[in-house]
C-alpha cells in the first residue's frame, strides 16, 4: 500500500506501549517518551497520517485493548505465538 492509499482508509493511527520500559519506551506522568515513540512518530509523520500516542495504564491493558482492537500500534512489541493469534490477523 502507497502512502496515499493508507492515508484515503486512516482516520488516525492509535498508538501505545508498555508505560515502563526505558530506554525504548516510557510514559512519565503527561506523555510518553523514548527511543520507540521518537522513531514511531517520525515514520508517521513522514507517510502523513495522523495519529496519538495512548497512555493506557499497564502493560495487561495494553495487550488487552490491542486484543479488542481498540489500538493499532504497539511500540516494540515481542512477537510471541500467543501474540500472533491476536495481533497478526
Amino acid at each position: 500500500m502507497q502512502p496515499a492509499q493508507a492515508r484515503a482508509g486512516c482516520e488516525r493511527v492509535i498508538v501505545s506501549a508498555d508505560p515502563a520500559y526505558p530506554p525504548l519506551h516510557w510514559h512519565d506522568g503527561k506523555q510518553f517518551r523514548g527511543a520507540s515513540i521518537a522513531i514511531i512518530s517520525r515514520i508517521l509523520d513522514d507517510l502523513g497520517l495522523p495519529y496519538e500516542l495512548r497512555y493506557l495504564g499497564p502493560w495487561k491493558r495494553v495487550l488487552n485493548a490491542a486484543q479488542n482492537g481498540n489500538i493499532d500500534v504497539i511500540a516494540t512489541l515481542k512477537n510471541t505465538p500467543e501474540r500472533q493469534f491476536f495481533i497478526v490477523q
